[in-house]
Parts: C-alpha cells; structure tokens; sequence
C-alpha cells in the first residue's frame, strides 16, 4: 500500500513536510485509497477524519464498479464536483461524536440563519429566534468595550450549562450538565469538535479543487 500510495502520489502515509503533510487511508475491501494534502497546522487527526469521509462517500458511490477491471481516473472524475458536500456533510458526524460524550445534552449547528444539524429534536424557529437575541445582546454588551463576542455561557437551571460559540460563519450550540464526574471531559470534547468544525469550515471556505483525489 506504501509502495502504491508513494507510486500514485509521490508521498506516503502520514508524511509530514514544513508547511503541508499528507494523510493517506486506505479501504482494503474495495482496493481503493484517498490521499489528502493540507497544512501541518490541521494536525493528523482531521487529516484522517476528512479523508475518511471522503473516501467512505467515493466507495458508496462507486461501490457496483470498484471490481471492474480496467478502471482509470477518468471513470470517477464525477465525484470530482461531490468532494465539497462531503466535506460540509462531516459536521454531523463531528456532533454526532460529540453527543456521545456523557455529560452532552445536545449539540445544535447553525449556519446562514438554518439550523444545519441537531443531535436531538430541536425546535428550529425557537432555537433562531432565541440564538438571534442573544448574539444581539451579545454584540451590543461587547461594544461597550470595544470587542466582539466569540462565545456566550449561560447557567441554566437543572445542572445545565449552555454554550454559544461562533465558528466562522456558523453557531455552535451545546448544552451539557456543569457538574459532576465528566466535566472535564465533556469540556475536552466541546473544545475537539470547536477545533474540528473550524478546520472543516476553512477547509469549505478555501477548497482547492484538487485537495483530495480517491484513486483505485
């Protein structure tokens, strides 16, 4: 696979350079790999996330025609135009690892005045109605010093804690418990998918067309 991968893309797995690296992943059933360049910054793990989606998207497209014989680039060029709702797609997974966690309520992303993605049943005109006076409460209390607000706290009643945190050009919204025995690390787990969601954003935001290519 190293061999094949370094044949194909000229770097191996997990290569690493000064300013981009390459993840590799491959899916052994269907012979396929997906090689992703992007900034060392990214780090390793969303590296791997992104190409995984990327790839688990080209296998199921592709799944009745990945055994044929004879295939090239050009048969796939399709899923070429499929690569950025991909990636827009991975934000439901990110929350759907995020509502994993114990101690997570709820995790709701909102993007363009649209609730994107809720872990739960939410109901969507109050949840924008109510996250459109906060961010005006919000804007409002921070120019009084001369700053914007990135995110907003709240203490609920019930042992809640609910957190609005701006990212790029979406809301995240997570309602978690404030106390007890996973505090901590639903709190390293709110901070991973913030880190996750900014990269996936980014990433949508300055998509090169040629950023992951599936090769069989």
């Amino acid at each position: 696979m190293v061999k094949r991968s370094a044949r194909a893309v000229g770097m191996v797995m997990g290569e690493r350079y000064n300013v981009v690296a390459v993840t590799v992943v491959t899916n052994d059933h269907a012979k396929v790999f997906c090689a992703i360049f992007l900034d060392v910054s990214d780090g390793p793990k969303f590296g791997a996330f992104i190409a995984k989606e990327i790839l688990s998207a080209f296998v199921d497209e592709y799944a009745g025609d990945l055994g044929n014989i004879g295939h090239n680039l050009r048969d796939f060029h399709g899923f070429h135009y499929k690569i950025s709702e991909v990636i827009r797609d991975s934000v439901k997974p990110i929350l759907a690892i995020l509502q994993q966690q114990r101690g997570i309520q709820k995790a709701i992303l909102v993007t363009d005045d649209t609730v994107t993605y809720a872990t739960v049943d939410v109901d969507h005109l109050g949840v924008l109605v109510n996250l459109q006076s906060l961010r005006t409460l919000a804007a409002d209390m921070m120019a009084f010093v001369g700053d914007n607000a990135k995110s907003v706290t709240m203490q609920g009643g019930r042992n809640c804690t609910i957190q609005v945190i701006a990212i790029e050009n979406a809301t995240l919204v997570v309602a978690h418990k404030r106390s007890g025995p996973h505090v901590a690390v639903c709190a390293a787990a709110i901070q991973d998918a913030i880190f996750m969601l900014h990269r996936v954003y980014l990433l949508i935001n300055n998509l090169h067309p040629h950023a992951a290519t599936p090769v069989h």
